[in-house]
């Protein structure tokens, strides 16, 4: 659809992904990067991502910002230079018509809750989303601070999202990219999952190589989430688009584990909600409203824990657990353990049998508080944290610090993500 947008070089299009049942519904605002596709940077690309969460219970929205191949805009057209300021005032302005989108998009009026609104973001994206979330920048043309932060985004996910400025940058992004020289992640305050590859060096626009996409969760107060991919470059698997020519590093394994943890992040932040299997009913979750409830939850999934760790090896755990707890194919598990499915059905059947057997042995205290970090401030909580535990390897090394102050987190040999979280 097009909504209309007075002093825009052209009027604002959208896609709009909407489930199909449901109410009370949250809202994604998706930017899209600047990739060498002339199709996919625009309100076309990253169907992976966007599919998926909205087949899970968000109306995800995607523009088409200015800087889109797909508009074929001329250098001197209004806000074409200028893409980092318009690319952000996009997504406000389509906060500010979700009435119009309301009553554009068949069966969707009175089924959006405004009070619970993400911004998404990849790449050049992910400086947009991280704009909205308080990142600030210099303008390079008058030298004023610019504050593009917008109080009704509640959380946000930076997917390969450029990191500072100054000497970080390379001379290229210094003589075409000026505004990123300035950009200060230190009032970007609101709850953000930082998503970053460790082969993502983008060496055309940074000298610090990989970790500079890690600088808004380094680099930003509050509460962060830092979500390392091992192997991943800039395309993160491919979360563009299906079968995209510009993906460097392919990867549908990866792109959907990225797809699910991001997921279960925006439930968590947006929603306060308990994350279970996505194969589910989006109307079948609990809103955690019951303080009752939520104790009993809390003391099923210590005791559960607990259980788990007594009773079960590493091999075990990394194939019972996706299985019984969230439903994963047994094709699915026995590609991320490198086993075949026959060989992964005899773990979940082996595991299956202790499980029914009265505890013998006193588990260790460190390595139950580092699962039980799935449990949330609230009682009965699943935060997004316990979701790399799931995938845990039994070939994990010991823990090592990812940043210098941070918790410390473990890397797998096998596991497709690494999650770091901060202190609040």
């Amino acid at each position: 659809m097009v909504l209309p947008a007075p002093g825009r070089a052209v009027d604002l299009q959208v896609r709009v992904s909407v489930p199909v049942t449901g109410s009370g519904l949250p809202v994604i605002l998706l930017s899209h990067g600047l990739g060498f596709s002339n199709n996919l940077s625009s309100l076309n690309g990253y169907a992976p991502l966007a599919n998926f969460w909205a087949a899970r219970g968000f109306v995800v929205i995607q523009p088409t910002h200015l800087d889109s191949r797909t508009l074929s805009l001329e250098p001197d057209a209004p806000g074409a230079v200028a893409h980092w300021r318009t690319r952000a005032e996009d997504m406000t302005r389509v906060l500010d018509q979700l009435d119009v989108i309301e009553d554009a998009v068949p069966r969707l009026a009175g089924r959006v809750d405004r009070s619970r609104v993400a911004v998404a973001g990849h790449s050049m994206g992910g400086h947009t989303a991280s704009l909205l979330l308080g990142a600030r920048l210099t303008d390079p043309h008058d030298g004023t601070t610019v504050n593009l932060a917008d109080p009704r985004i509640r959380a946000g996910v930076l997917l390969a999202a450029p990191g500072r400025g100054g000497d970080a940058l390379t001379e290229f992004t210094v003589e075409n990219y000026p505004f990123f020289l300035t950009t200060d992640f230190s009032t970007m305050t609101t709850p953000a999952l930082v998503v970053a590859g460790d082969k993502d060096d983008s060496a055309f626009l940074t000298v610090s190589g990989p970790g500079w996409h890690t600088d808004p969760y380094v680099l930003s107060p509050g509460p962060k989430s830092l979500l390392t991919l091992f192997d991943a470059e800039h395309g993160l698997g491919g979360v563009s688009g299906y079968d995209v020519a510009e993906t460097t590093d392919e990867n549908p394994e990866r792109v959907a584990a990225l797809a699910t943890l991001t997921w279960a992040y925006l439930r968590g932040s947006v929603m306060n909600q308990v994350w279970i299997s996505p194969k589910e009913s989006p109307d079948e979750y609990d809103d955690g409203s019951s303080l009752e409830a939520g104790v009993e939850r809390g003391e099923a999934l210590e005791s559960a824990v607990l259980l788990l760790l007594e009773k079960l090896g590493p091999t075990e755990r990394a194939a019972y657990v996706p299985r019984e707890a969230f439903g994963y194919p047994y094709d699915r598990i026995a590609g991320v353990l490198h086993l075949t499915q026959a060989n992964t059905r005899q773990l979940v059947s082996r595991a299956r049998k202790p499980l029914s057997a009265e505890r013998r042995e006193r588990v260790n205290e460190l390595e139950h508080r580092r699962l039980l970090r799935a449990s949330s401030r609230r009682p009965g909580q699943v935060r997004p944290s316990s979701l790399s535990t799931c995938w845990r390897s039994a070939r994990c090394a010991a823990p090592t610090d990812a940043v210098p102050g941070a918790p410390r987190g473990g890397r797998c040999s096998f596991a497709p993500v690494s999650l770091v979280r901060r202190r609040n």
